[in-house]
């Protein structure tokens, strides 16, 4: 027992008739136990010598197994967006023609990934942040080797340190095709350090 009726069979035999067959349809069947199974069907024409449509075979294939995977790898990617998203580090790739291909969407910063995606650095940062971050990226694409960097810089009025992490990204020949950019913004604690520096300072002198 499955989930189609006559008239897709129908439409199935008149797909037969002409040659082309139906690949690929998804149904859920059910068994004599009662189970119940997706499966993947396909279905072909038999002709005689003379062309002519004689029988009509049906392949299908049991996809439970296939469509367990699909589903806990669609649960894990929802998983990992939601962690990137609800995550106060910057997290982007850029390709090596200085396209930003992924922002995970830190808002805080007043950039959404609607005005990141696709553009270049320099399209939403200032020139000087975005030639620090083009000479990082051309320092990974170079050497091939992830790279750790501190920053500052000044981002809407407001002046900012952050530590970054850069790694290369490869494809199956090992050519680096994009790296991937996680800022974490330090600025509260290079603010520390620096208050600790100039008290130890003061202390000295005392």
């Amino acid at each position: 027992h499955s989930s189609f009726g006559p008239n897709l069979v129908e439409e199935w035999i008149e797909k037969c008739k002409t040659g082309k067959g139906v690949s690929g349809y998804e149904t859920i069947i059910l068994s004599r136990k009662g189970d119940h199974i997706p499966v993947s069907m396909t279905i072909s024409p038999i002709k005689n010598i003379k062309d002519e449509l004689r029988y009509i075979s049906f392949w299908i294939r049991d996809i439970k197994e296939h469509k367990r995977i699909q589903e806990a790898l669609r649960i894990s990617e929802e998983r990992m967006r939601l962690l990137l998203q609800s995550a106060e580090d910057i997290v982007l790739m850029q390709n090596l023609d200085g396209k930003i291909l992924y922002y995970n969407g830190a808002t805080k910063y007043g950039l959404t990934p609607g005005e990141v995606v696709g553009k270049s650095p320099y399209d939403f940062f200032e020139k000087d942040l975005a030639m620090i971050l083009e000479k990082h990226v051309n320092d990974v694409a170079v050497t091939s080797k992830p790279k750790i960097s501190e920053d500052e810089f000044v981002w809407q009025g407001e002046k900012m340190c952050f530590s970054n992490l850069l790694s290369p990204v490869k494809n199956d020949e090992g050519d680096i095709i994009a790296v991937t950019i996680i800022s974490r913004n330090i600025t509260d604690k290079k603010k520390a350090e620096d208050a600790l520096l100039e008290s130890k300072m003061k202390l000295q002198e005392l």
